[in-house]
């Protein structure tokens, strides 16, 4: 059996030597456009390398039909440590190599791809796959399986290459919408632009409260960023609104005090810059110092940053159009997996821990 593998991601990497690991007697050929492998897994958690989650669950994803592929989180951390990979978690949850550096991945999966002998090919572009009959054609040469883990279209991807090769498969695709990425704002003083304020984030819509969670948020100069705005956007990106107009932000800036004492501090004409950031105290005291502003500080939203700016697209290969084992429905011998598929995840690992379960389920489970 030949299998090609399209896209040294997490997912492409892990699924080449699962499958190699299950069943050596394969052959496997992993082709990546770039010049060395996991391009994705370089920039995660800006360069610290944030690839899982130690508290990864369905609760975390847009779906719950997943949790038989995230059962294989636990069996893609003993693969890594094969090679002595030591990792640790932080109170969030998010895991990191000791070496807090993605360099320290890259080597483990470079290690395990010689030790299973995978054969890699770099700067192998793929925008076309054709199909003889049983077999798959790439470049001229012919397989009889092939993985495609070409991930979505955010950040670095290429769209033209995801829509060619998706366009040569049989499946639907979902509405693409990014994900993990800032949110455009109603405007804000100048001067807290690149701040950054730790609160607490609710997000509205007509009002009422839809999500709510504390975290950091920063200040930039079109609108509102951080961990805790991409969860936000996660939730809102899942559907695919053309107008936003019905939504909201709202920063509680003293989520640790209770009612009575941010009432005694308005009573009291108490001087914010003891408690808050310059810029957010000078903004409050300016605008009438109402309880409001201190607790229910309300942003209206514009929309979502584009794909360039997101982490993460929302949508892809319809789960309809993909059978139990994520080989395709109407051609079982193509099996996908990660974010090219209509799954997608918070912010904190999670999206690259269900690219490596993705890629060691179907590892196992490939025919």
């Amino acid at each position: 059996m030949k299998v090609a593998v399209i896209g040294a991601g997490p997912m492409g990497l892990v699924s080449s030597i699962a499958i190699k690991k299950f069943h050596p007697d394969f052959e496997v050929v992993l082709f990546e456009k770039n010049n060395d492998i996991g391009p994705r897994i370089k920039v995660s958690g800006n360069g610290r390398c944030n690839f899982n989650n130690v508290n990864v669950s369905v609760d975390k994803y847009n779906t719950d039909i997943i949790k038989d592929i995230l059962d294989c989180n636990a069996d893609v951390f003993k693969l890594l440590e094969e090679t002595g990979f030591m990792h640790y978690a932080d109170s969030e949850g998010r895991c990191y190599p000791l070496s807090e550096t993605s360099v320290t991945l890259l080597n483990v999966f470079k290690i395990l791809l010689e030790k299973y002998k995978v054969e890699v090919r770099l700067e192998k572009e793929i925008t076309n796959i054709e199909f003889e009959g049983k077999l798959i054609s790439i470049y001229g040469e012919q397989f009889d399986r092939l993985v495609l883990g070409i991930g979505g279209i955010s950040s670095y991807n290429d769209r033209l290459c995801y829509e060619k090769l998706m366009g040569s498969l049989p499946v639907k695709l979902t509405e693409l919408t990014p994900s993990l990425a800032p949110l455009s704002t109603s405007s804000f003083p100048r001067g807290l632009e690149n701040r950054r304020v730790k609160c607490e984030v609710s997000l509205l819509c007509k009002g009422r409260i839809v999500k709510r969670e504390k975290g950091e948020v920063l200040f930039k100069n079109s609108g509102l960023s951080g961990i805790v705005i991409f969860n936000m956007t996660s939730y809102l990106s899942r559907l695919h609104l053309k107008d936003y107009k019905d939504y909201q932000i709202s920063l509680n800036l003293l989520p640790n005090c209770s009612k009575e004492q941010v009432n005694e501090l308005v009573k009291k004409k108490t001087n914010l810059h003891a408690i808050l950031l310059d810029q957010l105290a000078s903004y409050i005291e300016e605008s009438s110092y109402q309880v409001e502003m201190l607790t229910d500080l309300r942003f209206n939203i514009k929309g979502i940053y584009d794909f360039e700016n997101s982490q993460v697209t929302s949508g892809g290969i319809s789960l309809q159009d993909i059978n139990k084992d994520l080989s395709l429905r109407r051609n079982p011998r193509i099996y996908v997996g990660g974010e090219e598929i209509d799954v997608d995840g918070e912010c904190g690992g999670y999206n690259i821990a269900f690219a490596m379960c993705s890629g060691y389920y179907i590892g196992k489970n490939i025919k």
